[in-house]
């Protein structure tokens, strides 16, 4: 056995340790990245779905009050005034997901209108969301 086959044998052990550390590292990355993903997915699934029913709830809202309040003889100006800012602010809201909408702003003026709209009209503006059903 000559001294380069030593050698050889010395590097193999003592690189032996960084290869698995990096083939490690390398596996690691992928299943975590997977994971991640997977995660990810699940909790955005949850609350676009939490949110797509607060937001169907409050156009559920409008149309409702817009309806009764059309059938008075007097109608009451402001209120459907301010329901139809709110039915706007509604249709402003994204269908589609974009990074230069800003879901939280557009939401958090959605509900400072709606809590308005409940007090003109002094309904309760406790929203309760439910579990989905289906």
């Amino acid at each position: 056995m000559g001294e380069s086959d030593v050698n050889d044998l010395f590097d193999s052990i003592t690189f032996s340790e960084a290869r698995l550390v990096d083939s490690g590292y390398q596996e690691g990355y992928k299943q975590g990245s997977l994971e991640g993903d997977q995660e990810g997915f699940h909790l955005g699934f949850q609350k676009g779905s939490e949110l797509g029913q607060e937001i169907g709830f409050y156009q559920g809202f409008v149309e409702g009050w817009v309806h009764e309040l059309n059938l008075k003889e007097k109608k009451p100006e402001r209120v459907l005034n301010q329901l139809e800012k709110l039915n706007n602010l509604l249709d402003r809201f994204p269908t589609c997901n974009k990074k230069d909408n800003d879901i939280e702003e557009i939401i958090r003026e959605i509900r400072a209108k709606f809590k308005t709209v409940c007090s003109m009209l002094k309904v309760s503006s406790q929203f309760e969301s439910q579990d989905i059903s289906w």
